[in-house]
């Protein structure tokens, strides 16, 4: 006689198939794909929005109040990082007059001893119309005559012509740029921008010094000093014969030499 089995509760029984709760745990799994990519989407357009409407009150980092111990600049100028600009304009005629338009003659500068003791400067070369101050090129305007002269060999290299500059000098160059990289140690984070895939930084305000103060500060203490003649070997004196009219050096400096130009054209030969 056929006795059925007794059922035991121990035993794991297979699930129901149930199409109704099937196709509700589809929908929601379906509503919720779409709720999150909704929400990345719109957190990339509230990142690109900020990104273009950020002005330097967004940026919170501090530097301090960090003073120099010379031209006495503060960490208070705000400026923004670019990816473009006049400097690399596709016309070459446009970037060398940009280029060209960051003077750095007034680098050098003529500085009292006395003022050179109380910062503990090195005792240098001195000052031709004065023996008692000695010769200084500001490290700020170094960097952007390095600058200037790699950009025009790169640019001669280029085109195929002689460089004006020798090897040597494009170097040094290189070596003062590497050296100043490493003294600043700017830690500064750049973003990655979405603008502009693999640049970092573009639009991103930091904290600068001014520039223009500092140009301020060394034109007051400016060595009459133009790099005429760049690439030649001429008397170093007639690089130091361009004081303004005013200084108290001008009619000495003109009683030497008589007139000649002090313009744009301005050369060892006139």
């Amino acid at each position: 006689m056929y006795t059925p089995l007794a059922q035991d509760d121990s035993v794991e029984r297979l699930p129901i198939y149930d199409e109704k709760k099937s196709r509700t745990r589809q929908l929601a799994r379906q509503i919720f794909r779409l709720t999150f990519a909704i929400s990345v989407g719109c957190n990339i357009v509230l990142l690109l929005s900020r990104r273009s409407a950020q002005s330097p009150r967004d940026c919170t980092v501090s530097l301090g109040s960090d003073v120099t111990p010379f031209a006495k600049l503060k960490w208070d100028k705000w400026i923004m990082y670019e990816h473009g600009g006049v400097y690399v304009d596709e016309s070459d005629d446009v970037s060398d007059a940009a280029w060209e338009a960051i003077d750095y003659n007034s680098g050098s500068v003529a500085l009292d001893d006395d003022y050179v003791a109380e910062m503990g400067l090195p005792i240098s070369q001195r000052f031709p119309w004065d023996d008692s101050k000695g010769l200084y090129f500001m490290n700020g305007q170094h960097q952007i005559h390095c600058l200037q002269a790699l950009r025009k060999s790169f640019l001669q290299l280029r085109d195929r012509v002689p460089l004006d500059l020798d090897w040597a000098h494009n170097m040094h160059c290189f070596n003062a740029l590497r050296q100043e990289i490493i003294c600043t140690a700017d830690d500064t984070p750049r973003s990655m921008t979405f603008a502009h895939p693999g640049s970092i930084g573009v639009g991103q305000y930091r904290r600068c010094r001014d520039w223009d103060k500092m140009v301020a500060w060394t034109e007051e203490r400016w060595s009459c000093w133009r790099n005429i003649n760049k690439t030649d070997e001429i008397d170093t004196l007639l690089r130091y014969r361009y004081c303004p009219e005013g200084s108290p050096y001008y009619e000495r400096i003109h009683a030497i030499f008589g007139d000649f130009e002090m313009g744009e054209g301005a050369s060892a030969s006139n």
